[in-house]
């Protein structure tokens, strides 16, 4: 039987806004033409994503600025993610091919994330089912749902889905190291809580640094090239795929970049102010 063959597309350093509105053409064509979409991205300059729903005012966007950090809101929920010197990964898969709730879904695409890290050696596993944890904090990392990546006990990747038409779009940020006192710094609250916040994200996440893979800031890029391998292994494993390299074209590149120009750089989709 012959395999199903999947694009595999893998970008460099782009802006943010760059990033979410090529994730979101692809989400757009492959509910149109079946196509499922396998991606690796890394963004220049840092970016902070805002979760769907989540409040502008949990953010201080002034401290971004000065910092020379983009702000981006993503078309799918969470908290806020630091993208800085990181792997990030996006699938938009029909639902044909991958038919079933959004965590069974989420459970399949996790499973074949923790293949990948295990490739290059990393003790990658999945959290078990559990009930939704409520939280009041502004950042992705400090809690693992159901089926989430952990790595000796601390979340490794935080992952986010959507689904439009009949397809679905999941992406998430494999981080290399650890800025967590930086991302805090950027969170709108008071010193005694940003504290608290920094105790609670370095007790319960990590980076594929801290839990042993070979990789300096210097030449991360570098670094990415046999993680990015070892996930598109953990994929073929687990799903029983190939992959063959592709890109953005024809009306999918048109679409990017009417939404790059008209709801990623718009202020009021930053400020969660339109949909």
């Amino acid at each position: 039987m012959k395999k199903q063959s999947w694009r595999l597309i893998i970008d460099g350093p782009l802006k943010g806004k760059r990033n979410m509105a090529i994730d979101e053409s692809m989400l757009v064509h492959c509910s149109e033409n079946q196509i499922p979409t396998l991606r690796f991205y890394k963004w220049d300059p840092a970016c902070l994503s805002l979760g769907y729903f989540q409040k502008t005012e949990e953010i201080d966007l002034e401290k971004c600025s000065e910092q020379g950090i983009d702000v981006v809101r993503r078309p799918t929920g969470g908290r806020a993610v630091l993208h800085k010197n990181e792997l990030t990964y996006s699938v938009t898969i029909p639902l044909s091919i991958l038919p079933g709730k959004l965590i069974e879904t989420y459970q399949v695409l996790s499973t074949a994330l923790t293949e990948g890290l295990k490739q290059v050696g990393l003790p990658a596993q999945l959290t078990p089912a559990q009930k939704k944890l409520e939280t009041n904090s502004a950042a992705c990392f400090d809690v693992s749902s159901s089926y989430e990546i952990n790595s000796n006990g601390k979340k490794l990747i935080g992952s986010a889905q959507t689904r439009k038409g009949g397809a679905l779009l999941q992406h998430g940020s494999v981080p290399l190291f650890n800025y967590n006192e930086q991302l805090t710094l950027l969170l709108s609250m008071p010193p005694d809580r940003r504290k608290a916040l920094q105790r609670v994200l370095n007790k319960k996440a990590s980076s594929l640094g801290e839990e042993g893979f070979p990789c300096i800031e210097e030449k991360y890029l570098e670094n990415l090239v046999p993680l990015q391998e070892a996930i598109v292994k953990g994929f073929e494993k687990v799903l029983g795929i190939d992959f063959y390299e592709g890109k953005i074209e024809g009306e999918e590149e048109e679409l990017a970049k009417n939404l790059e120009n008209e709801k990623y750089s718009s202020l009021d989709w930053i400020k969660g102010k339109e949909g």
